[in-house]
């Protein structure tokens, strides 16, 4: 995330990469950032070690302008099956400018062991 800065609107989450990611790539390079977080924007809940997501599909219908991408994303998660999706459009200072959709696969908390409820003895 040191590579992007994020802000949120009213509908939308916003990124900058601080810097090229790759030198003389084209403008699709600085959409791929921002909406690799489109699973991450729309979470729903916090109890997760990781939540990878093994694609990531991004339409663009135009190049974007500017130097902010945004993202409206929503989510859709089992947790008990340990899979989601997400989806969202992609905007940039004039309006919208693709989508993005992608799996998710959700990697839980491990469970705590039980502490003892023994006390220590003394000797």
């Amino acid at each position: 995330m040191d590579a992007m800065e994020a802000r949120a609107s009213d509908d939308a989450a916003w990124f900058r990469l601080n810097h090229p990611i790759i030198d003389g790539a084209g403008p699709l390079a600085g959409v791929l950032g921002p909406a690799d977080w489109t699973h991450g924007i729309a979470r729903p809940f916090r109890n997760v070690v990781a939540d990878p997501n093994p694609n990531l599909t991004v339409q663009l219908f135009r190049p974007p302008v500017g130097a902010w991408v945004g993202v409206r994303a929503q989510t859709r998660w089992r947790p008990a099956a340990g899979i989601g999706t997400g989806s969202g459009v992609l905007l940039d200072v004039n309006g919208e400018i693709g989508r993005v959709s992608m799996s998710v696969i959700l990697v839980p908390f491990p469970k705590a062991e039980p502490a003892s409820q023994t006390a220590p003895t003394q000797g």
